[in-house]
């Protein structure tokens, strides 16, 4: 059907974007291959906007979870080009998170306070994203102060609407702040109090929070606490790869190479190493090289 549908066929639309949505959390690479064939074969008429938009949202987010955020970003673009009001805030979230991967900080720091300004000052789902993705722009900087407003910010108004996953993502960024600040025994509290709700949330949950393993892994690294670290590093990377997550395997291997020189474990550590270079070559993402 990919290879032999015509242009405006809706049924091979249909079957295309349904299979794209099976496969966007097992295997995004694929989906991303499927959602673009359906958009291909999409009509660019006004009355399909709102389903073009959508699908390009999806497509984003499986470009993303599958180690490509050149071409995420491109598609958010894409996508806010010709969205509606109400739909252009989750989009600008997703263009600065990308434009974060690509170590374009300062762009993406900038594009989410223009977002925040222009929301109304209450808990919601929206607001949290923000402040999430401020936070992680911060910490590339080491504004380690920012980091704990907004991920205190964000911790608020997560138990407010009740939401227990950007809780966990919040208190991870949280922790990781006041660890790299040297606090103390905040930084301990704050650390416990991130490992209890990491325990919480089902894997499927997990799965959208990722990062905040990579975090809560590096947290306990710097405390020393080596065997904990890696057991975070390494539950991470088992719910990454069952989720086809690249961009986040990246991370988890690099970041696991230093906590098993630590253990002594130098064979896995260089293992770890030779596959985060691997994977940093085929996301085509120079910085990640570095790393």
């Amino acid at each position: 059907v990919e290879h032999a549908a015509s242009p405006g066929d809706e049924r091979a639309i249909e079957l295309l974007a349904t299979a794209a949505r099976d496969l966007q959390s097992p295997a995004p690479a694929v989906a991303a291959r499927f959602h673009a064939a359906a958009l291909r074969l999409l009509p660019e008429r006004p009355e399909n906007r709102e389903l073009r938009t959508r699908m390009l949202r999806l497509l984003a987010d499986a470009q993303a979870a599958s180690g490509e955020p050149v071409a995420a970003r491109e598609t958010l673009l894409e996508a806010l080009r010709a969205a509606r009001d109400d739909e252009r805030l989750a989009l600008t979230v997703g263009v600065a998170n990308m434009e974060w991967w690509l170590g374009r900080g300062e762009e993406s720091r900038r594009r989410l306070q223009v977002a925040l300004g222009d929301l109304p000052a209450e808990p919601s789902p929206d607001r949290i994203r923000l402040r999430l993705s401020l936070a992680l722009a911060a910490l590339e900087t080491r504004d380690l102060d920012e980091v704990q407003v907004q991920t205190s910010d964000a911790r608020d108004d997560a138990r407010a609407i009740g939401d227990p996953v950007f809780e966990i993502a919040a208190l991870a960024g949280g922790a990781l702040a006041r660890v790299t600040a040297l606090d103390g025994a905040d930084a301990e509290r704050s650390l416990h109090e991130s490992a209890e709700a990491l325990e919480r949330p089902s894997g499927e949950q997990l799965a959208t929070r990722l990062p905040a393993f990579w975090m809560h892994g590096r947290a306990r690294s710097a405390l020393g606490e080596f065997e904990a670290a890696l057991a975070d590093f390494e539950r991470g990377t088992a719910i990454a790869a069952d989720t086809g997550r690249e961009s986040v395997l990246l991370l988890l291997s690099v970041e696991s190479v230093q906590t098993l020189i630590e253990l002594g474990r130098l064979g896995e550590a260089d293992a770890a190493a030779e596959e985060g270079v691997e994977r940093a070559r085929l996301s085509g993402i120079p910085r990640a090289l570095l790393w």
